[in-house]
């Protein structure tokens, strides 16, 4: 019975070898790729080192300045992203700009007038500060909406209505305020 292992063992050798592929009779062919190289000749440059004598003058040169909107007081960062995201989708002119930072400044004061209402009454109602602040929040939409034309309206009512202009109203409560939430 040994040998008869030995012999299927043997076997199962010889099919293993026989199954194995070929080694190819062609030789390995060696491929050259030729790629042209930009040769650069060094040029030597002479040194010449002399003690230069320096001389600062101040050059006055008259230069035209930009023309910049000026900046209302009380504008805040958000608005002034509120202008650049206005001027980016709506195209806006010049006096169109102008008149959407005054709504803007008007707004920023209304605000600040219900807060120091709210601070002088010792009493924040969540809910009654909300209504305001949107009422506040709409009508300078609306006022906003009247200078513009009807292909600017119709992408301001859309940014309006996505609520990409990021005009989160932030007041903070101080400690010695009663909040009631409504």
């Amino acid at each position: 019975m040994k040998i008869w292992i030995a012999w299927g063992a043997l076997l199962i050798g010889v099919v293993a070898l026989a199954a194995r592929p070929a080694v190819p009779d062609a030789p390995v062919r060696e491929r050259r790729i030729t790629v042209p190289v930009r040769v650069e000749v060094p040029v030597e440059v002479p040194k010449i080192v002399e003690k230069i004598r320096v001389e600062t003058r101040t050059i006055e040169k008259e230069i035209p300045a930009a023309p910049t909107v000026a900046k209302p007081a009380g504008t805040t960062l958000a608005h002034e992203k509120m202008l650049f995201l206005f001027e980016r989708e709506l195209d806006l002119r010049g006096d169109q700009r102008h008149f959407m930072e005054e709504v803007l400044a008007q707004r920023e004061k209304d605000i600040a007038e219900v807060q120091r209402d709210i601070l002088r009454s010792g009493i924040f109602r969540t809910r009654d500060y909300d209504l305001r602040i949107r009422a506040i929040q709409a009508a300078s939409y609306e006022k906003m909406a009247e200078v513009l034309n009807e292909p600017q309206h119709r992408r301001f009512s859309g940014l309006v209505t996505e609520g990409r202009l990021g005009d989160a109203v932030v007041f903070e409560t101080p400690a010695s305020l009663t909040v009631i939430p409504d």
